[in-house]
């Protein structure tokens, strides 16, 4: 893609309007026009922003009848207190055939984490979180969302909170920033997290991925060290 596909959406959940590619895959999934979106995870995403007052940027997946479509989708609230249009501007699609997604399934990757105990953590510049699925989780936690990282997680010496404030700062990665979870389980997390820059060049955030401190500390196992031979 060179240019984002764009399309809006109102406070009812109706297309108002869609670049050609978007209303393609709306009509595909059952969607008319001018009728509600018919793209779940996208309809999905547009309530949680609405909800929140908030924008979100988050990857999205859908299908059709003929393909698996990866997307990166960011919404825009021009005035979260109004009854106004979202915005939606997908910068990134990637469509794949029902062949092509069983022979090499993206999710697989995720299943990997999932087993090896890593969760993924995605904030925005402000380090809000905007999405968050941890380790032992079937789903996204959504009660997070729109909550500062450090309002959700405690820095556990020998991290220091000035460091990773620095490493903020300057946009630098982030590694072996060991964390608490606040409430719950109070969890100690490892968190590896790499800046994000959007397509202007401007710093977009970070997407950490969080391994329980148990097993950050444990030797790789085989099938971990097995995949890093594979992937050198």
């Amino acid at each position: 893609m060179t240019e984002p596909v764009l399309g809006q959406v109102d406070v009812d959940g109706l297309l108002l309007s869609a670049d050609p590619l978007l209303m393609r895959l709306h009509l595909r999934c059952g969607g008319r026009e001018g009728g509600p979106l018919a793209v779940p995870e996208l309809a999905e995403l547009c309530r949680l922003s609405r909800r929140l007052g908030m924008n979100l940027s988050r990857p999205v997946q859908a299908s059709d009848d003929e393909s698996r479509i990866e997307m990166w989708v960011e919404t825009r609230l021009a005035a979260p207190e109004k009854a106004e249009a979202l915005n939606l501007s997908i910068i990134d699609w990637k469509e794949y055939s029902h062949e092509e997604s069983e022979k090499s399934d993206p999710s697989r990757e995720r299943d990997f984490d999932r087993l090896e105990g890593r969760g993924a953590i995605r904030t925005d510049a402000a380090l809000r979180i905007i999405a968050q699925q941890m380790s032992g989780e079937a789903e996204q936690d959504f009660d997070v969302i729109g909550h500062s990282l450090l309002e959700i997680y405690d820095v556990v010496p020998p991290s220091a909170h000035t460091d990773l404030l620095e490493a903020v700062a300057e946009r630098q990665p982030i590694r072996n920033q060991r964390m608490r979870q606040k409430s719950g389980a109070e969890r100690l997390f490892v968190l590896q997290g790499n800046p994000l820059i959007d397509k202007t060049g401007l710093f977009a955030g970070y997407r950490f991925t969080a391994t329980p401190a148990d097993a950050a500390d444990r030797p790789p196992s085989s099938a971990t060290a097995v995949k890093m031979v594979a992937a050198s």
